[in-house]
């Protein structure tokens, strides 16, 4: 650990002599912050839930944590789901190798759990190659930090994730994008069918691979079935019905301004070619996405809590 408040200690719970010394000199080196003192303050901050087998790093994170974020912990991915089941943080930051479940397959569990999927995960490790990088990204990671890591640097991760996700829930609680008009005629099994397939859309909505074919394998159906509903109940093949979440959800976040560019936003929307977003995104609503973003209002929300 040097000035800078970087974390060299190694990736697993046992240490050496020469970890244990890394320790001490990084808390040295980066005194932790003093918890809040406020009770009722404290019910207030965000949730942070740590999974970390490294009994020093994991402290060393909470202590320099605690005076801006409510801190729960877990010693490994197999606890630390059974805690984020439990505890529904606001985000989450987990370590990559670990025993009886690693981060990756957690990241994986949590993406596939209704309640968590749109918690924040931040990876810690110390394997920084880019094949490493691109499977935590695979795997949706929201951030990915490798050893040694400052803490100013995991600081502003943290509090970008928490503000960019506040903003979110804003903007969708206001326009929620639905398949359909809700209708008490509608059959409850097409209504379920309906809201399966939205699911699943807005599940990865960022991800530009995710198409009629992995809709067909999240929704149990065979594909010429998903084509004969979906036809029949919204007018629109399922191809047309991903383009038109995916564009009604960027008009939703440059109104609101969650991000800055309008690169930005075709990416969250799954779009790798901008041009092409723009294009689709003038013919479905009469003009650009940027000029969608300049006419827009930012989305007020509490940033008090954020570092």
């Amino acid at each position: 650990m040097g000035e800078d408040g970087g974390w060299r200690i190694a990736d697993r719970g046992s240490q050496t002599e020469d970890e244990a010394a890394t320790v001490d000199e990084a808390k040295a080196a980066s005194p932790p912050d003093a918890p809040a003192s406020d009770p009722l303050r404290m019910l207030d901050l965000p949730k942070i839930l740590i999974i970390e087998d490294n009994d020093d790093l994991r402290a060393y994170l909470r202590d320099h944590l605690r005076a801006t974020y409510r801190i729960v912990e877990a010693e490994d991915g197999v606890a630390g789901f059974r805690r984020a089941c439990e505890e529904d943080p606001d985000l989450i930051i987990s370590d990559v190798m670990m025993p009886a479940m690693g981060g990756l397959e957690l990241l994986r569990r949590l993406k596939q759990h209704e309640s968590l999927q749109a918690v924040p995960v931040i990876l810690l490790t110390a394997r920084a190659e880019e094949r490493d990088r691109l499977a935590g990204f695979e795997a949706q990671a929201d951030a990915y930090l490798a050893k040694p890591f400052r803490i100013p640097e995991l600081k502003t991760r943290i509090a970008t994730l928490l503000k960019t996700r506040s903003r979110l829930r804003q903007v969708y609680g206001q326009h929620v994008v639905h398949l359909a008009p809700e209708d008490p005629r509608l059959p409850a099994d097409d209504a379920r069918f309906l809201a399966q397939v939205e699911a699943a859309v807005e599940a990865r909505l960022d991800d530009g691979d995710f198409g009629v074919d992995a809709l067909v394998d999240a929704v149990f159906v065979g594909r010429s079935q998903l084509y004969r509903r979906l036809e029949a109940l919204t007018g629109e093949s399922p191809a047309a019905l991903i383009r038109r979440m995916r564009l009604e959800r960027a008009q939703q976040m440059l109104e609101g301004k969650v991000y800055a560019t309008v690169t930005e936003v075709a990416t969250a929307v799954g779009f790798r070619n901008v041009s092409y977003f723009s294009r689709l995104y003038r013919q479905r609503f009469g003009s650009s996405p940027a000029e969608t973003l300049s006419a827009g209002t930012n989305v007020p929300s509490d940033d008090t809590n954020l570092p």
